[in-house]
């Protein structure tokens, strides 16, 4: 892994910590050299990270292998002794045969085995996603972890390593935010009514994504707003009931209904609400509930910057951040909040579009520009002079009725 840029790269795009997690990295070279050897050959082919397919090096006119899973990261799963037994494999580059790769005969889970004395356990829907949760130590000292192998990955060793969970009180669910990961859920849960089970909704499209977008913080909030599919508990003002209905066939089937209490709502017309003494957390929870999840701070403030663009002398703001740390993610999710009429977005802009504007077409706007710093100099000059002056003029030349070339002052207005 330490000899490799791209897979270094890679990690740190994801927001992994190879210093907390085992990860390893398939350079296709860990067979020449002085490790090379009939023995290492052997059992490279046993196992399957090498395959023969009949080639010779031209150069040697030695016998040649196809590397498996080449120039992929590599996690390792482990049995119940935990041993590692085989390996998950991830390409860090485009690959034709695709992303994901196992040893044949695969076994073993990751990170390993449940500890015994386990009473609540996650299972995340990818390795990648469980390796993101592993590396934080809160969750790492309440909770167990176990991945699986997809959406239909919840294989055999998995389900007995958790019947062997004498202590088990509650299953967790992590799974992808899309149709896919809701339906295996719902699938899944059946095995377990034996147990409490609970699923986290994640913000983004999965565990890692949400890595990469928020501060690991979030991922404790969404641990205590987790919501219960079977439970007879009470939790965050949710009534989980548990009853037995008889059917037709007198068989005892178990439904579980929800019931979601308000205790002493009521609705504040807009002035009351302005005139809330706590007014900047309220508007923060309301945020929240919206759906951007953590970095309480800096959503409100870009938040405030924004609904500015009313006033006279309206907010502005940079935001700025490494690549990958959500920086686009949050500002989108702010604008949508926004009436979308008054909502313009752009990659970039050229030197002279925000001359081009009729008078009045950027007159209280909220304009995004999402690569501030790709921008030319002369574009950068005219935002500079728009942003202090809230007003663009330019003399411009124009024919009149009869031809002639003829000066003329044109303006673009924000106020």
């Amino acid at each position: 892994m330490y000899c490799s840029n791209p897979a270094k790269q890679y990690i740190e795009k994801r927001n992994l910590d190879n210093s907390i997690l085992e990860i390893g990295y398939n350079s296709g070279q860990f067979h020449h050299g002085e490790r090379k050897s009939e023995e290492l050959i052997s059992n490279a082919l046993e196992v399957g990270l090498l395959l023969d397919k009949g080639l010779i090096n031209n150069r040697t006119g030695e016998k040649g292998y196809s590397i498996f899973a080449n120039k992929c990261i590599a996690f390792p799963l482990k049995n119940k002794e935990n041993e590692i037994v085989s390996f998950y494999f991830r390409a860090i580059v485009e690959n034709k045969n695709g992303k994901h790769f196992y040893l044949k005969n695969r076994s073993g889970i990751y990170p390993g085995y449940p500890k015994k004395e386990t009473k609540k356990l996650i299972l995340t829907e990818a390795i990648i996603d469980c390796a993101s949760l592993l590396q934080i130590k809160e969750i790492q000292d309440e909770y167990s972890l176990v991945s699986c192998f997809g959406t239909n990955g919840l294989n055999d060793e998995i389900l007995k390593a958790i019947e062997e969970l004498k202590d088990l009180e509650e299953i967790i669910f992590c799974f992808d935010n899309d149709d896919a990961g809701r339906k295996a859920v719902k699938k899944y849960a059946e095995d377990f009514r034996d147990y409490k089970v609970t699923t986290v909704e994640l913000p983004n499209k999965d565990v890692n994504e949400t890595l990469q977008l928020h501060d690991e913080e979030i991922f404790i909030k969404l641990l205590q707003e987790r919501k219960f599919i079977f439970s007879d508990e009470n939790v965050s003002n949710n009534i989980i009931s548990t009853q037995v209905i008889q059917t037709t066939e007198k068989e005892s089937v178990l439904k579980t209904t929800k019931e979601e209490i308000v205790k002493n709502s009521k609705i504040l017309n807009p002035t009351d609400f302005l005139h809330q003494k706590d007014l900047l957390k309220s508007l923060n929870q309301l945020i929240e509930k919206a759906g951007i999840i953590g970095e309480e701070n800096s959503r409100l403030l870009l938040f405030l910057i924004t609904i500015s663009y009313l006033n006279k002398s309206p907010l502005h703001g940079i935001v700025q951040g490494s690549s990958g740390s959500g920086k686009t993610h949050i500002i989108s999710r702010i604008a949508d909040l926004m009436p979308q009429e008054d909502v313009l977005r752009f990659t970039r802009i050229t030197e002279s579009s925000l001359y081009n504007w009729g008078e009045f077409d950027l007159f209280q706007k909220i304009i995004i520009i999402e690569d501030l710093d790709g921008l030319k100099e002369d574009a950068l000059y005219a935002l500079r002079e728009f942003i202090s002056n809230q007003v663009l003029r330019s003399s411009v030349t124009i024919k009149d009725k009869k031809g002639n070339n003829k000066s003329k002052t044109e303006k673009v207005c924000k106020e």
